[in-house]
């Protein structure tokens, strides 16, 4: 019998892995959708934009403290911004059947609103000044607001409550600097950790509101001498 032979020709791994290399094809070149890298001008409009964005929010927040900065008292011990109505949030956590409360009551009475009808008078930002303690109080502060509505608007609505805060509260007034000062104390005590009095000025375009008449001279000079 006759016997046949196959010749094999081997090739090396060397050349086996040079074939396959040519062989290779890059399936992301082929993609329809491509990701395209931002190009230097686009990186360079988005961070100027976003510095922008940075130095508007630093200027207005700087705008907004320095409408109330330039009246803050040398001798205040804390001064920050705050927002009115986290303020009225607060109050109402502890003010349980205290003047904030009565004075929702009252405005109710006369188809006013505390939100609707208060809130909108005055800018969103106030300001919390905290003053070394006198001999009214330990902790004297103010909160002053700054109006957006003219004077009457508010005359107008504190006239309108004025009869219902007689029924609980002794108001009297004072005048200090031509400026008056509207004071107002508890018939009887509602609670041992509320204010024994508050103070109401209207003075330029701020309302201020506090627990000290002491506090509200000071603040008065501040303001007149700025």
């Amino acid at each position: 019998m006759s016997r046949t032979r196959i010749r094999i020709k081997r090739k090396n791994h060397n050349s086996l892995d040079s074939s396959c290399g040519n062989s290779k094809v890059d399936l992301r070149n082929n993609q329809k959708v491509q990701q395209r890298s931002l190009s230097k001008k686009q990186l360079i409009l988005v961070a100027f934009l976003l510095l922008a964005a940075a130095l508007l929010g630093y200027f207005i927040s700087l705008f907004k403290e320095d409408e109330f900065k330039k009246i803050v008292p040398e001798n205040a011990v804390v001064f920050s911004l705050i927002d009115q109505s986290a303020f009225y949030g607060q109050i109402s956590s502890f003010d349980s059947g205290g003047i904030l409360s009565q004075l929702k009551d009252f405005l109710s009475e006369n188809n006013l609103d505390l939100k609707k009808d208060i809130q909108p008078l005055f800018k969103d930002e106030a300001a919390f000044i905290l003053l070394p303690s006198n001999s009214e109080t330990a902790f004297p502060f103010v909160v002053i607001l700054k109006k957006k509505k003219p004077l009457a608007g508010i005359n107008n609505i504190l006239e309108t409550v004025r009869p219902s805060l007689g029924k609980n509260w002794n108001i009297f007034s004072q005048i200090y600097r031509q400026v008056e000062i509207k004071t107002l104390k508890p018939v009887i005590s509602f609670s041992d950790n509320l204010p024994r009095l508050y103070i109401f000025v209207q003075i330029e375009g701020y309302l201020v509101v506090g627990n000290s008449q002491e506090a509200a001279k000071t603040i008065i000079d501040s303001i007149m001498n700025n």
